[in-house]
């Protein structure tokens, strides 16, 4: 089988210490690194910095060389983690400079208005399971048009919660009436199938799972359903599998949104492999 081995380190300085990589653009590369790495440790307090840097590819070590300035990573590596950690457009954009030419990278700081704000909130909405939850919260026979409110529904600070209804207002997803009152526009949202979308897309699901762990153990039992099933399949049969699923979904969907909307709710279902397939076990 052939594979494509992505250099994990720049070659080191031949001098018996590799000198500080303390540039602007290192700099730039760390600071995001450590902020991602921060994100994770804030819902997962048991996540190290060795679980880290096994979900990036590189060891622990040079992870934490590369965190003290002490080694540059490759152009390779470097694109592997922005697309490892789903890096929002922007956050890519300023991940990847140093590896564009000198003008590339000082125009980060000059990008137009419509990409910086309008690609990275399109991505956050995508991504960034408040805003779907206040697209449906406004449906609610009790909304209120107050950020305080939503907050305290979605358990969500006050920040936050303001930040995701400015997006949704920005982008025409929400509208202000006559009267001061927030309603859903007939705005939808429209993916397109590229690298971005993607990303955003995966970080959805896994904040769908962290949220799903989380209600586990903190929603009572008759007010949730959580169900698994192993099987032994024919993955043949995958493509008639979706489409059961998606029929259900819709059936699904027309049961539980008629009637008095008194609450939120979120479903989703996975299907996935636990075991190799015959071709890999072989």
């Amino acid at each position: 089988m052939n594979t494509t081995k992505i250099q994990e380190l720049s070659p080191k300085s031949s001098s018996s210490k590799a000198p500080k990589s303390n540039t602007l653009e290192q700099l730039c590369i760390r600071e995001i690194l450590q902020r991602k790495y921060t994100e994770v440790k804030n819902r997962n307090p048991a996540f190290s910095k060795r679980s880290f840097a096994k979900k990036l590819g590189i060891s622990s070590g040079s992870l934490s060389s590369i965190l003290q300035g002490e080694r540059r990573i490759s152009k390779a590596l470097a694109t592997n983690m922005a697309d490892t950690l789903g890096l929002a457009p922007d956050e890519r954009h300023q991940f990847l400079s140093p590896f564009q030419t000198r003008f590339s990278f000082l125009s980060r700081f000059f990008l137009p208005i419509t990409y910086k704000s309008i690609q990275a909130d399109f991505f956050k909405i995508i991504s960034d399971w408040e805003h779907f939850a206040i697209l449906n919260l406004a449906k609610l026979d009790v909304f209120k048009s107050d950020a305080r409110w939503i907050a305290s529904q979605l358990n969500l600070p006050l920040l936050r919660a303001q930040a995701a209804l400015d997006r949704l207002l920005s982008l025409n997803f929400l509208r202000i009436d006559n009267e001061g009152n927030i309603k859903r526009s007939e705005v939808q949202i429209q993916t397109a199938d590229n690298n971005t979308t993607k990303e955003s897309i995966r970080r959805s699901f896994e904040q769908g799972l962290d949220l799903a762990k989380k209600n586990l153990f903190s929603v009572v039992a008759d007010k949730r359903e959580y169900t698994q099933q192993f099987m032994a399949i024919d993955p043949a049969k995958l493509p008639e599998a979706r489409t059961l699923i998606r029929q259900f979904q819709e059936q699904l969907l027309t049961l539980l949104e008629t009637g008095t909307k008194k609450q939120v709710y979120n479903f989703s279902l996975q299907l996935y492999p636990v075991s190799k397939s015959l071709d890999e076990a072989t």
